[in-house]
């Protein structure tokens, strides 16, 4: 990546098809996001690692703990995408933020 994300991501910010709408809450690994799919025409949750936790260790414990978090809430748990350096899982949302999943307390 030729120069780093601004951190928390503002308004307006794109990672792949997904633009951020606002932040909802720190997570164990990084912050999560209400993000509007591009293509869908939909509002999901995004769940970025945060920037030093991206080493080849912290990016494996990220995809291991989305693919544990993806088994266990189907429906919710969507993709999970590393995107010009930046790995993210995408999520279910609900108006309230009352049932956005951190991937890391799954």
């Amino acid at each position: 990546m030729a120069t780093p994300e601004p951190e928390p991501l503002p308004p307006g910010y794109r990672l792949a098809d997904y633009v951020v709408v606002r932040e909802l809450a720190t997570a164990r690994m990084g912050r999560v996001y209400e993000a509007k799919d591009t293509r869908l025409k939909e509002t999901v949750a995004i769940n970025v690692l945060a920037p030093q936790l991206r080493d080849t260790r912290g990016v494996d414990r990220f995809r291991g703990a989305f693919w544990k978090a993806f088994e266990k809430n189907r429906g919710r748990v969507h993709q999970y995408v590393e995107w010009d350096g930046i790995p993210f899982a995408v999520l279910a949302y609900s108006d309230d933020g009352s049932r956005v999943i951190d991937v890391a307390n799954e």
